[in-house]
């Protein structure tokens, strides 16, 4: 059994997309679509503020260049997710990793999008 099938695709990605942009409205522009995620940047951003807590500006690259920089991105976001202290989740590389997200891996993004919708819902 998948997470979603073909009719409930779009209602999943916008309610997970909803959530995201409640909590990032505060501090960026909405993402519309998955591959929105994939330099890292937002995803950097939601766990500082489900987490509640700050992360240096120089500890990622807010304006991503390279393959290489987002790669940076979406593994520092991921280390993030896991090791919060709130409620961590330590099996998130099971379901996505850094390449899945600069790839656009839209099934790995909506994966790991729904497990941090369940935990901080």
């Amino acid at each position: 059994r998948h997470m979603y099938q073909s009719g409930q695709r779009h209602v999943l990605i916008y309610s997970l997309l909803k959530f995201v942009n409640g909590h990032l409205a505060r501090v960026t522009t909405p993402a519309e679509k998955t591959s929105d995620f994939s330099s890292g940047v937002a995803l950097i951003l939601l766990a500082s503020l489900l987490g509640s807590f700050f992360v240096r500006l120089d500890s990622f690259h807010a304006a991503p260049y390279s393959r290489k920089e987002s790669l940076h991105n979406c593994d520092l976001a991921l280390s993030l997710f896991e090791s919060s202290s709130a409620t961590p989740l330590g099996h998130i590389r099971s379901v996505c990793t850094a390449e899945d997200i600069v790839d656009n891996n839209e099934r790995a993004v909506l994966q790991l999008l729904h497990a941090v919708k369940v935990l901080y819902v």
